[in-house]
Order: structure tokens, then C-alpha cells, then sequence
């Protein structure tokens, strides 16, 4: 009894106007007197009224995320995905949202550095079969070209920067209904940050690294008008890589957006994105046959670099215009588009080990690179309908997609570094010589055409059950000129569908089950020509599209106060016609099984927590290379964690940490190949700490990777692999301005 009513006097308005320093604290006996001595009814004789008490103010910040909990940020509540129309507790599916609270707090700075710590996802490998970039694995399958950014494909080579990101949804399991062809093992959709009618905010953030990191942001938000709101978000960072000698890396970019909303039916949005990098690029070390580990673990230093100084380089420049509109045209009835047109420029030349002779102490030293240009033009437009027949009550999403993408490839030529592409396995020379870079030729030159037309249905039976499924019909064209070997066209059509019902026993929880399909036609991998990436050429023409169906059983609950999302998934999927290292075919069968939990979100007002847990199974079932049916698959590990949780010790203090692992992953491009090579597993710990000193100023640091781990972020699938190297303990020093 008396903590109840101590409760309920914490809550009441009185006691905030006390906590604020307004009024002098009152017993609850006096605050009953002066209630019935003010109350209308009570001097007319009448029953007092029943007093509403008003909810505490909440905590959300000015800039704060519009799809997560006000009180609680990194508990994502809904996705900013139109086609998923339901809360995330109420999704038919695993939904993995990093917030951009969780990008901060982390210390992170590019999709690369989230792959590395969320549980589900593995960064793979790139090299001249594509592009260099951020080629990631999704429950095991390849998502390089499964990419969105605003549920928009973004099909360039680029190693993405978050600096305009408001969270990144990681949808996974088949999903070509939802996001199109691709998506076997999911989809990335970057959701950016957009202008707030709502609040004016000026936030500048300037980050220092031990690894010589210098990194600062300024994202602006400015009501003009009531109709008008514009919002600005720039970046520079240069930085090098901790534990890695010669390489490093330079970038700017700047993202703006302008909010028209001249009435309560229509509002446009129009933004522009430009990004720019420039670098020296690291291909790691190479592996020993002998071990079948990487070499730094048999006597090569971390830091040795196979490099080419006075040659190598990485280059990205993107632009990207886009405009969206909505209108609704009556009650329950949205109509959305979106188009945009985009260029990008992915242009590098590397330096990567293969092969090393340990007794004649060399290794050689392969010249992946490329010029490549891609433009893009797509155009979304889809109609919600919001209707009840009888006592079920609907969201319907009806929509069509046009797509034009045109690439053209070309490779630099002579490239290889004398004497016969050797250095030295131990200390290799940074500044060897090499010949006259020649001049470009044409490797094929695409055009892709894409149209599709889709039918998504959420249908509410009762308060506890839901079910939804959806359809979707997609036309890929590519027609292709260049060498005689890469000179083909190829058409397909296809359908792909989900469903999904929902159970929920109490309000705040949900048990489901889900079915879903996704198609990849032969090209879709835009920038490849071989038939392992997805490539299209004159030998790959005729390949049978791969077809991956996956199931998934799963709960989600809503604990403490609903602040906290915790989420538990049994999911399995399994690809046919798969394509493989075994010339031109499509035979091969794949199945991944596994279990997912996820948590996010606030346990109390001072304590939050982000994280989750993945145990994959992996076998390939089906192969025309008899020795790979029963193995496992590449770039799958067999277990992953990842938990970041953070605490207010006062009011301007708070100190947390993460801790990841993952299991070893092996190499090869879908099936383990019987080399045996393989990463080593890995613990790796970071902290990090915040003090405000004002409520406009404050400074953050972060440690990561506070133990120095040498680990690996993959390794190339060929009998000669390098590793990718990944980088070592470094320390940020984080100065927040925010007003």
C-alpha cells in the first residue's frame, strides 16, 4: 500500500511541479483539501469530478527518432516502411532496427562498422569479380545488391557513411514481395534523416580517434514557414586504420531536404544527396596453407600491409536527387510516389596477397580494379486503403515500380608490379615500383529494365489476431554489349509472395508465423559478368533464376512498460538453382537453419540495452561438385552475439559497453570450399562514456575493441585467399554541440 501510494503521488502533477522546483511539496492529505476546496461540483454540492492527471513530459530530444519510443530510443516501434503497415511487435517477421542512437553510442561510421556488430549479418569479401564496396551476408546469403535507401533499390558500388541516417531497418528472411528480386537472405533500408515540422534544432558533433580520425557533422533543421522546413546534414571525416599500416581513408558528403506541406492532405518532399571519397584501400594478408589460418597468426605483423603507395587507390563519388509526394485523397486513402535518379562512380586500383611461398619467403600480389559508372532512374507510386468488411478491418497497399539502370564497366591495364608480382611475405616494400597505368577498355556496357507491380494486405480479424500477405509480379530486362564473352541479353518474369499470421495473447505480446519467397535472376548482380556473383555473360545467359523460400515461427514482447522489445525467431531458408563455382550452372541447393533473439530498448529510465544472439546451421543439400553436398556454407558463422548497454550514474554521467563475438566463418563463395581455410573466433569488448556538462554541450568517449583482438572481418573464396584485416583497439574523442 505504501509503495502504491507512493507511486501514484510521484506521478501526479503536483508532485512534477515540485520535482521542477515550482511549488513547495505538499502531503497528500493537503493535496486532497485544496482538490475538493477548487473543485466546481464540490461547492455546488455534487460528487467531486474525477481529476485527470497529466502524463509526465517526456525526455525525447528535439532531433528525436519519429519511428522509435520518445522515452526509450533504442526501441525502434515501427518501421518507416510503408509496405510494413503494422507496428514491429505486430510484424510477421524479423525486423532488426539500429537506430541512430545505437549508431552514435557505438561510435560507428559506415555500414561496415554496424555489420560488424549485429548479429545476422557478415561482411563478405570484393574483388574483381565486383566491385569494391559494402558486400554484406544476410542469415548467410549475399545482399550486396539488396541495398535501399528510403525502400528506393540504391544499386551503386559505394562504401556507405551514416552521417544522414536516422536508423537502418534490416529486414530478414526471403522478401522479394516486399523489396523485389534478390533478397534470399533480406534486405538493408537506410532511412535518412528528414526535416521536423515540428522543432528547430542546430547539432554540430567533431570526433577525435587514436587512429588519427578526425570526423565532424552538422545536422541543421529550420521551420522557414508553417508549409516550409528545410534540413541540412554535412560530413568530413579522414581517418587511418587502427593496426593497419598505409591505408586510410577520406570523405565528405552532404544530404539536404526540403518539407513542403502547404495543407493537412499534401506534403512534398524533395533531397539531395552528395557523397565523395577518396583513399588508400587494404586487401589484407594472405592465409597459410598449412594452418589454414591467415598469416598475421604464424608470424606476420598485424600492421603489414601488401600495398602499392605510389599506385593504389579507392574512389566513390555519389549524387542522388529524390522527391516524394503524398496526397491523401480521401479518408483512409494515401496515395505515396517516390522517384529518384542518382550517379555513381566506384573507380579503384589494389593491391591483394595470394598465394605466398614461405620458403622463398614471397607472396604474390594480384591488382584487382576497376572503373565503373552506374545512373539510375526509379519510380515507386503505391495506394493505401484503409477499410473495414464486417468486423475485419484492412490495410491495403497497391503499387507499381519502374526502374532504368545503365552501367558500363571498364578495367585499367597494365597493372602488375615486376619482379613477376612478388614481395616479400614479411616485410614487403609499400614503395615498389610498377608500370604506366594504361589507359581504360570497355567491359560491358548494361542496360536494366525493371517493372513490377505489387498487392500487400494486413487484415485485423480481432483485437488478438492478424494475418497479411502480399504479391508481387517483376519484369527484369538487361540487354549488354562489350568483349564477345560478355555480350548477352536475358528477360524474366516472375511472382513472389509472403504470409504471415499473428497471435496476440495479451496486448503486449505476439506469436507468429510466416511463410515468404524471392526470385534472383540471372544479371541482377549489375556490376558482374561471372556466374558465382550473380553476373551476367555470354555463358551465363541461359541460367535458371534462383528461388529461395524461407519459413520463420517467432515471438515478440513489449516489457517494461513497453519500452523494451524482446524478440525470439526459429527461421530456415533454402535456395534452389543456385549458382556455383562449377561453371555455368544453376543446380545447387542450399539451407540455412537457425534461432535469432533480439532485445532493445530501456529496462529503466536509466537503463538501456541493444543486442541479440544468431545460431546458424548451415549444408549445402544439392551441388554438381559431389564433394560440397553435406559441407557447410562460406561466409556463415555458426554463432554471433552482440549486446551494447549503456547507464545514467547521474544526471550527467553515463557509462556503458558492448561485447561481441562470432564464431569462425570459412572460406569459399556459397559452399565451403575443401581447402579448410578459415577466420579465427573472436571476443571484442569496447566501452564508452558521456558527460554533459550542459544541457547543449557534452563529450563522449568511446574504446573499441579495448583488448587489441586481432580478428577478421572475411576472406576471399579462392584456393589462395587473402583476409581482410580488422582493426584494432582505438579510442574516440566525441564533441557534441546540440541546440
Amino acid at each position: 500500500m505504501l509503495f502504491t501510494a507512493t507511486l501514484l503521488v510521484a506521478a501526479s502533477p503536483v508532485s512534477i511541479a515540485v520535482a521542477q522546483g515550482t511549488l513547495p511539496p505538499l502531503s497528500v492529505e493537503t493535496q486532497a483539501k485544496k482538490k475538493a476546496k477548487t473543485t466546481p461540483s464540490a461547492k455546488a454540492g455534487k460528487a467531486p469530478a474525477p481529476v485527470v492527471e497529466a502524463p509526465p513530459p517526456s525526455t525525447a530530444a528535439k532531433d528525436a527518432n519519429p519511428y522509435a519510443n520518445p522515452d526509450a530510443p533504442y526501441n525502434v516501434e515501427r518501421s518507416a516502411s510503408g509496405k510494413l503497415t503494422e507496428p514491429l511487435v505486430n510484424t510477421a517477421r524479423t525486423v532488426t532496427a539500429i537506430p541512430k542512437e545505437v549508431i552514435e553510442d557505438t561510435g560507428a561510421t559506415s555500414l561496415r562498422d554496424l555489420a560488424r556488430q549485429t548479429p545476422g549479418v557478415t561482411i563478405g569479401f570484393a574483388e574483381g569479380g565486383n566491385a569494391f564496396g559494402d558486400t554484406i551476408y544476410i542469415r548467410g546469403f549475399q545482399a550486396r545488391g539488396d541495398i535501399f535507401i528510403d525502400g528506393l533499390r540504391d544499386p551503386g558500388n559505394t562504401s556507405r557513411d551514416v552521417f544522414a541516417v536516422e536508423q537502418i531497418e534490416i529486414y530478414k528472411g526471403p522478401g522479394s514481395a516486399i523489396s523485389g528480386r534478390g533478397t534470399p537472405g533480406g534486405a538493408v533500408n537506410f532511412i535518412t534523416k528528414q526535416p521536423n515540422p515540428e522543432n528547430n534544432f542546430y547539432n554540430v558533433s567533431t570526433m577525435f580517434g587514436t587512429d588519427h580520425t578526425i570526423r565532424t557533422t552538422v545536422d541543421v533543421n529550420q521551420i522557414v514557414t508553417p508549409s516550409l522546413t528545410v534540413r541540412g546534414n554535412v560530413m568530413y571525416h579522414q581517418s587511418e586504420v587502427a593496426g593497419r599500416d598505409f591505408t586510410e581513408d577520406e570523405r565528405w558528403g552532404g544530404f539536404f531536404s526540403a518539407l513542403y506541406k502547404p495543407s493537412d492532405t499534401f506534403k512534398l518532399t524533395v533531397d539531395y544527396y552528395r557523397f565523395r571519397s577518396n583513399g588508400i584501400p587494404d586487401w589484407g594478408v594472405p592465409l597459410n596453407t598449412a594452418t589454414k589460418k591467415p598469416w598475421t597468426e604464424s608470424g606476420v605483423d598485424r600492421d603489414t600491409w601488401y600495398g602499392n603507395a605510389l599506385r593504389d587507390f579507392v574512389k566513390n563519388d555519389s549524387d542522388t536527387v529524390t522527391a516524394r509526394a503524398e496526397l491523401k485523397l480521401a479518408p483512409g486513402v494515401t496515395y505515396n510516389s517516390r522517384t529518384r535518379y542518382g550517379v555513381n562512380v566506384a573507380d579503384y586500383i589494389a593491391s591483394f596477397p595470394q598465394d605466398p611461398n614461405p620458403a622463398d619467403g614471397v607472396v604474390n600480389v594480384g591488382n584487382p580494379q576497376r572503373y565503373q559508372e552506374f545512373e539510375s532512374i526509379s519510380h515507386q507510386s503505391d495506394v493505401t486503403f484503409k477499410f473495414s468488411t464486417g468486423a475485419w478491418k484492412h490495410t491495403l497497399v497497391a503499387g507499381v515500380e519502374v526502374a532504368r539502370d545503365n552501367v558500363g564497366r571498364y578495367s585499367y591495364s597494365g597493372l602488375q608490379s615486376p619482379p613477376a608480382g612478388t614481395v616479400s611475405l614479411i616485410d614487403p616494400d609499400p614503395y615498389r615500383g610498377f608500370a604506366n597505368v594504361g589507359p581504360k577498355t570497355l567491359t560491358f556496357d548494361a542496360k536494366i529494365d525493371t517493372r513490377a507491380a505489387y498487392l500487400l494486405d494486413t487484415i485485423k480479424l480481432s483485437p488478438q489476431w492478424y494475418i497479411n500477405g502480399g504479391v508481387r509480379w517483376d519484369s527484369f530486362e538487361r540487354e549488354q554489349v562489350g568483349t564477345p564473352a560478355n555480350t548477352a541479353s536475358r528477360e524474366d518474369s516472375f511472382f513472389s509472395y509472403h504470409a504471415g499470421i499473428v497471435y496476440k495473447p495479451i496486448p503486449i505480446a505476439s506469436i507468429y508465423a510466416a511463410y515468404a519467397t524471392s526470385v534472383n535472376p540471372i544479371g541482377a548482380e549489375l556490376d558482374s559478368t561471372g556466374a558465382q556473383y550473380g553476373g551476367l555473360s555470354g555463358g551465363t545467359a541461359l541460367l535458371d533464376p534462383e528461388e529461395s523460400r524461407g519459413i520463420e515461427v517467432g515471438t515478440k514482447w513489449e516489457l517494461f512498460n513497453k519500452k523494451v522489445l524482446a524478440t525470439a525467431a526459429l527461421f530456415q531458408t533454402e535456395k534452389s538453382h543456385a549458382r556455383e563455382n562449377a561453371g555455368n550452372t544453376s543446380n545447387a541447393e542450399y539451407r540455412v537453419r537457425g534461432v535469432e533473439l533480439g532485445v532493445q530498448g530501456s529496462i529503466t529510465e536509466r537503463w538501456s540495452v541493444y543486442g541479440g544472439l544468431v545460431v546458424m546451421e548451415s549444408e549445402v543439400l544439392k551441388s554438381d561438385i559431389a564433394a560440397n553436398v553435406g559441407r557447410r556454407m562460406a561466409n556463415v558463422p555458426d554463432l554471433q552475439f552482440s549486446l551494447l548497454t549503456k547507464y545514467r550514474l547521474t544526471e550527467k554521467l553515463t557509462v556503458g559497453g558492448q561485447a561481441i563475438y562470432s564464431s569462425e566463418v570459412f572460406g569459399g563463395h556459397l559452399a565451403a570450399n575443401d581447402f579448410g581455410f578459415h577466420t579465427v573466433p573472436y571476443w571484442r569488448f569496447d566501452a564508452m562514456a558521456e558527460y554533459k556538462f550542459t544541457d547543449h554541450f557534452s563529450a563522449q568517449l568511446n574504446v573499441l575493441n579495448i583488448t587489441n583482438e586481432l580478428y577478421y572481418d572475411s576472406l576471399y573464396q579462392s584456393g589462395n585467399p587473402n583476409v581482410f584485416v580488422a582493426p584494432g583497439r582505438v579510442g574516440y574523442l566525441t564533441l557534441n554541440w546540440k541546440y
